[in-house]
């Protein structure tokens, strides 16, 4: 039996932020600090064991590099790359890569 998990609203207006429904759905609201989007990603990761094991390691480093005083642009930049290259075929840990990614050049220009 499928179970539909959408909303509805009658009458009025709604506003509302970034909004998600059903199995392993999230939304990101911009401008949300990056380290909040790194712990995003961990969690998808452990609800997906199909992602590669290399994902939960160049987290890691991205976290490291995000926490240092002085995080190295280029680098961050490589490891986000290639973290979006290996979840790549996870969609919602790859969209949740993908909302790092524009935060941190959001908030490192």
């Amino acid at each position: 039996m499928n179970v539909n998990k959408g909303f509805q609203v009658f009458g009025g207006t709604v506003h509302t932020g970034p909004t998600a429904i059903g199995d392993n759905a999230h939304a990101v609201q911009n401008g949300v600090d990056p380290l909040a989007l790194v712990n995003t990603i961990q969690r998808l990761l452990a609800a997906h064991p199909e992602t590669p094991t290399e994902a939960t390691a160049v987290t890691d480093e991205v976290a490291t590099e995000l926490t240092a005083e002085k995080p190295d642009k280029r680098k961050l930049q490589r490891l986000l790359d290639h973290l979006a290259k290996v979840t790549a075929p996870v969609d919602p840990v790859a969209k949740a890569v993908n909302d790092l990614s524009a935060a941190v050049t959001a908030t490192n220009p």
